[in-house]
């Protein structure tokens, strides 16, 4: 078993007794975490398959508006075992063309943290284009340094000590196996090019 499940679109509970399913989810495997307490919220909570919640959540808007995408994202925050939020927003799609036939087009991304000062998130402009203008964004490579996104490992694995029926977070740091690196990291660019792939550019 795996100690890290990536699921898509699981089924999670949310406050006020709605079901939501993420585009993507990172969660704990159950015998790394206190096991969930059903019926949600616990602690700890799990979601409609009785698997530890959701550490780590992805949102890609591509039809859906900037806002009810802002939206969806910063409402998982609500519940403390989501740890960051990674949401990316598509643009629509430009009338030009980059030097490889795929139109150009704008693409956002934000990662949101647990318990972040304001505006709570980090964003990036990544597309072939920035976003209201016909500049490029310069994330034309792998491995370019201010289009990698590093979220640390431990926190897929964050699991405080529930003391009287709550999380007690003082002075708790979430933990991960030893053998894991210290950071999953994302490349902005490669993101970039399985959209400009996956768009219809006849």
């Amino acid at each position: 078993n795996s100690p890290i499940r990536v699921w898509g679109q699981p089924y999670h509970s949310a406050p006020g007794g709605l079901l939501v399913a993420p585009d993507v989810a990172v969660s704990p495997n159950n015998v790394l975490v206190q096991a969930p307490v059903l019926p949600y919220p616990g602690p700890p909570p799990g979601n409609t398959e009785n698997y530890p919640y959701a550490r780590i959540v992805c949102e890609v808007g591509l039809h859906q508006s900037t806002q009810d995408w802002e939206f969806k994202c910063q409402n998982w925050l609500q519940e403390p075992y989501v740890r960051y939020v990674f949401g990316v927003k598509i643009h629509e799609k430009r009338n030009s063309r980059n030097p490889n036939g795929q139109y150009h087009r704008s693409m956002t991304a934000r990662l949101w943290r647990q318990g972040a000062p304001a505006p709570g998130y980090t964003q990036w402009d990544f597309g072939t284009l920035a976003k209201h203008s016909h500049i490029p964004t310069g994330c034309n490579a792998m491995g370019l340094p201010e289009f990698q996104i590093q979220i640390p490992t431990n926190e897929i694995f964050w699991d405080p000590p529930i003391v009287a029926g709550v999380p007690n977070v003082l002075g708790y740091v979430a933990l991960a196996p030893p053998a894991f690196a210290p950071n999953i990291n994302i490349d902005l660019y490669c993101i970039q090019q399985e959209i400009l792939t996956a768009q219809n550019n006849g």
